[in-house]
């Protein structure tokens, strides 16, 4: 057996424990928060005017969310400790 094949379960679970798919439902809910605050402030608009929905994770364990104001959408990307990773501007 080659000594990378010895790390390879141990890679796996570490990635697995981070995913952004195990999060809880508080943490999902944080998340979501985070996500519409930002966008909400990015685009000068009350948060109450956006509609959020959890679009999965990234490779990295980054949540990703699509946000909704009007006809406009964008993507937030954002950790467990709810920091902002990236905002994608609608496409035009």
């Amino acid at each position: 057996m080659k000594p990378a094949a010895l790390f390879l379960p141990i890679l796996l679970a570490a990635c697995a424990s981070t995913s952004p798919d195990t999060a809880t439902p508080d943490l999902r809910d944080a998340q979501a928060a985070a996500c519409t605050a930002a966008t909400a402030s990015h685009i000068a608009r009350p948060a109450s005017v956006i509609t959020t929905a959890y679009a999965g994770g990234t490779a990295t364990g980054l949540a990703i969310f699509t946000l909704q104001d009007d006809a406009r959408i964008h993507t937030c990307e954002v950790d467990a400790d709810l920091t902002i990773h990236a905002i994608r501007h609608p496409q035009e």
